[in-house]
């Protein structure tokens, strides 16, 4: 709140005992010297910039400002900033009179600590956590786990989300249910709900992770209505989307969460894969019938076998696209991808050594995608019965 040069080491988010902080993305009003906003979540707590994990703005602006996007709504009980300390802390007394403040997922303030004191190393600011939600949230991702009552259970959830009672934690934990337990009654209404609530998001939050995750997940309940009132939701999600798609791990199951996306050919597009299994995972994207080749050469592959951008269980072969690197647990990595040209039913499969004939998914390029979700409003299940000739599945 005055003139002068912003520099953090890092910054620590705790939401039920997590520092959630490296999920998010980090923007700053400049930057000088090399020290971009994603430094602050880096992990290298340091108070030297000679150690290369430090933010730096330009110099003596006002107003200058660091900002981290958890993606969603999470509880919050502290935030601990760690500062520059160097140099007996000269340049830690940059933070004197910091701000701090919290928004929720529509940038509504819900908290804010104004004229913090210049930290020597670091502070940390504690909040009163939302004890009540953070045990619903928990239990909503307990119940999946225990296999149990699960068409009860996708029902509940389900209205959870046409509810907007934990919606986020709800779609989650739809996404590890089997789809077999999916049905047509309650996916259609909870789709529409979703579209209304779609409809009511400004254009610049489109590309939120909750907002492409819950927009995702109603377009593909839309497939369980019939095919004119499919065909109009699905349309009326397009039109409120980007072509952004949200891919996750199921825990403990070897499959990824999306069965199935369906993109333009020839058009941009982009995957956020996130790891939030307790195995490494990597995802590829590769073209129709090359799985079996590409996961043999992988199986048999070192694990200190890199490719030129650092990717193990990465063959070299001309079946592959592209594909991020082999991601541990809590990690998560962006493909921004062109479309092919070509129409057919490409695949994203996993080639960690015992993992591709499982973990695998279609990704269909087409020229029309609302003809191609008309005649296949429901993906197919992605599984080992399908290896033998998946180009023709």
């Amino acid at each position: 709140p005055r003139r002068g040069t912003l520099t953090l080491a890092e910054v620590e988010v705790w939401s039920d005992g997590e520092n959630v902080a490296p999920k998010g993305r980090a923007t700053q009003s400049s930057t000088a010297h090399g020290g971009e906003a994603s430094r602050a979540i880096d992990g290298n707590r340091s108070g030297a910039y000679s150690d290369g994990g430090q933010t730096h703005t330009q110099e003596n602006r006002r107003n200058t400002w660091w900002e981290l996007d958890l993606g969603r709504d999470f509880p919050v009980e502290a935030v601990t900033l760690w500062t520059r300390s160097e140099d007996g802390g000269r340049f830690a007394v940059r933070l004197q009179g910091f701000d701090l403040r919290l928004l929720d997922g529509s940038r509504t303030e819900v908290f804010s600590h104004a004229g913090n004191p210049a930290p020597e190393e670091s502070v940390r600011v504690a909040l009163k956590g939302d004890v009540a939600g953070a045990i619903r949230r928990a239990a909503v991702a307990a119940i999946v786990r225990t296999g149990q009552e699960q068409a009860a259970v996708f029902a509940a959830l389900c209205r959870m989300i046409r509810e907007d009672d934990q919606r986020m934690a709800a779609s989650a934990a739809i996404r590890q249910l089997p789809r077999s337990v999916w049905t047509a009654a309650e996916a259609g209404e909870t789709a529409k709900a979703l579209l209304r609530w779609a409809a009511t998001a400004p254009a610049g939050e489109r590309t939120r992770q909750d907002y492409i995750e819950l927009t995702q997940l109603g377009d593909d309940f839309s497939g369980y209505l019939g095919n004119a009132e499919a065909a109009e939701l699905r349309r009326g999600f397009r039109e409120l989307s980007v072509a952004v798609f949200v891919v996750k791990t199921v825990v403990e199951q070897l499959r990824f969460d999306t069965e199935r996306l369906v993109v333009e050919a020839g058009n941009p597009f982009e995957i956020r894969f996130e790891n939030n299994d307790n195995l490494p995972h990597n995802l590829l994207f590769i073209r129709p019938g090359t799985r079996l080749e590409i996961g043999t050469l992988a199986q048999v592959m070192l694990p200190d076998r890199l490719d030129r951008q650092g990717r193990a269980y990465f063959p070299d072969h001309p079946g592959i696209i592209d594909g991020t690197k082999l991601l541990e647990p809590g990690q998560k990595e962006t493909l921004q991808l062109d479309a092919p040209d070509a129409e057919g039913e490409y695949e994203m499969v996993c080639t960690f050594p015992g993992h591709w004939t499982l973990m695998w998914g279609r990704i269909v390029v087409t020229r029309d995608v609302e003809a191609y979700l008309k005649e296949n409003p429901v993906a197919p299940p992605a599984g080992p019965a399908a290896l033998a000739e998946p180009s023709e599945q």
